[in-house]
């Protein structure tokens, strides 16, 4: 029980530090589909690159002016989103819009399918 407390305890100091550092916590169904649809690539011509693993197995989405700041995935889906400039964070909503015009259906299909995990885990928590 004290390793558990200590574990929260943890989270939360990091949570804390982290958004004082300007991050932001989400789980915006819509951006964690995109990041579904991409774990393994994105388009030639975005300014966005996956780094290291795919991004369910804990790699990264970078923007190339700014490969220092990723995207980073947490426990339970959420998504920590660094503190871009307004303009990096609206291309980024960019490329999810994109992304949903142009594969509706696969698309739709993420968001359904992050909606049943999210209510399965609400009904039935670890």
């Amino acid at each position: 029980m004290d390793a558990l407390r200590q574990g929260l305890a943890e989270r939360e100091r990091f949570e804390r530090e982290i958004e004082a550092a300007g991050w932001r916590l989400t789980r915006d169904l819509h951006l964690r589909a995109f990041l579904e649809l991409v774990a393994d690539g994105l388009p030639g011509d975005s300014n966005f690159s996956l780094r290291g693993d795919p991004l369910r197995a804990g790699g990264e989405l970078v923007h190339h002016d700014y490969p220092d700041l990723p995207v980073r995935r947490a426990a339970l889906d959420d998504v920590w989103l660094p503190p871009w400039p307004p303009e990096i964070m609206d291309e980024l909503w960019t490329e999810v819009i994109q992304l949903a015009l142009r594969y509706p259906e696969k698309f739709r299909e993420a968001v359904q399918t992050i909606s049943e995990r999210d209510l399965d885990f609400n009904l039935y928590p670890l």
